[in-house]
């Protein structure tokens, strides 16, 4: 595990002790800290935490916990932990309690690496292929049905001012999102993206560009303008289009169609056909 990162979850840890007590039953490394590709300039720290006896008070106390570890691990990496939580009985019955999004609960799963407490995971079933589909839609509409969400995405020169973790999660994301959505797996940056370049057309320059991007930086920043311009807003286009599908086979047609009006308002911003499914 990363040393920086795994520096970060320890104090997690520690506060989560101290503000939980003999509530707290297990702690777990998820996202790329577990499943590999993290990159301390850029990615998420992700922690997961099993409480005993969780429900929606807990809030409060798992934001102390965020806050707690932020002050005694001061630095940009500490500011971007993301906690995810709730009950093994929560998981196991899923119950609308704590935060575990479907798509985390499959990668706590599958990839997870236990920190603390004992492993549990065998009690709790993987959420469907449907269940992620379905929420990973509603993640990226709720992202995207704003305008100045299309507008950010049509600005490659304000991405770039953003800096590389901004440009960077606007070129992966989606590229993951496919990758799970069409293949119902839970992998690094690397391995969607390796994915996509095999088997899509509409972007695999940006796509490889964007895997470099995160790694090693953005030096040519002219060929970063180019590419974003001309394939950021087709890539999106093309995920939107996809999980419209998606959801559509999931029985959620509002959703889909939903989908379809944000991916209708992209595809005009970027001048491109419409790949509607």
């Amino acid at each position: 595990m990363n040393p920086a990162g795994g520096a970060v979850l320890s104090a997690a840890i520690d506060a989560a002790r101290l503000l939980l007590g003999e509530r707290l039953t297990a702690a777990f490394a998820i996202g790329s800290l577990a499943h590999g590709g993290f990159v301390p300039s850029v990615s998420d720290v992700d922690l997961a935490l099993i409480v005993r006896g969780v429900d929606a008070s807990d809030q409060a106390t798992i934001d102390a916990v965020a806050e707690r570890t932020q002050q005694s691990t001061p630095g940009e990496l500490a500011e971007r932990l993301s906690i995810f939580w709730g009950s093994w009985d929560s998981l196991a019955g899923g119950a609308d309690h704590g935060r575990f999004p479907a798509i985390d609960r499959l990668d706590l799963l599958r990839s997870g690496v236990l920190l603390a407490g004992l492993d549990e995971r065998a009690r709790v079933p993987e959420p469907t292929h449907a269940e992620v589909v379905i929420e990973t839609a509603q993640f990226a509409l709720a992202k995207l049905h704003d305008p100045s969400s299309i507008a950010r995405l049509s600005d490659p020169a304000g991405l770039l001012r953003d800096g590389r973790r901004a440009v960077t999660k606007a070129v992966l994301s989606p590229v993951r999102f496919l990758f799970t959505g069409e293949t119902g797996g839970i992998g690094s940056n690397d391995d969607a993206a390796a994915w996509y370049s095999s088997t899509r057309a509409v972007a695999p320059e940006l796509v490889r560009a964007g895997v470099g991007w995160r790694t090693a930086g953005i030096e040519d920043t002219a060929d970063a303008l180019r590419l974003l311009g001309s394939d950021l807003l087709p890539l999106h286009v093309e995920f939107l289009g996809a999980y419209a599908q998606l959801t559509r086979d999931a029985g959620q047609p509002d959703l889909a169609d939903a989908l379809a009006t944000v991916q209708h308002s992209l595809t005009s911003a970027a001048g491109a056909p419409s790949i509607l499914p």
